[in-house]
């Protein structure tokens, strides 16, 4: 959140700022050669379809492109994905 203050009448407000391309994954991993894009959602939390389609481009190009919901999941895939390559 970015906090700005309008010239016209002094009122503060607080707004979101975007970075990057709506439907981009939260973190990106370069791993041995393989590019995996990971998405980050609550137990409630489903992909846009900004995302899915994302994910679509990126799996159809060789990318990998995981949704975890816990720490414990990322560790989970990492040590599946050191173990066999």
């Amino acid at each position: 959140m970015s906090e700005y203050t309008r010239k016209s009448d002094g009122v503060t407000k607080k707004r979101m700022i975007r970075f990057g391309t709506k439907g981009a994954s939260d973190i990106v991993v370069v791993a041995l050669g393989y590019y995996i894009a990971i998405e980050v959602k609550d137990h409630k939390g489903v992909q846009d379809e900004a995302q899915v389609e994302i994910q679509r481009a990126l799996e159809h190009a060789g990318g990998r492109y995981i949704l975890v919901r816990s720490r414990e999941e990322v560790e989970k895939y990492f040590k599946a994905f050191f173990n066999n390559t």
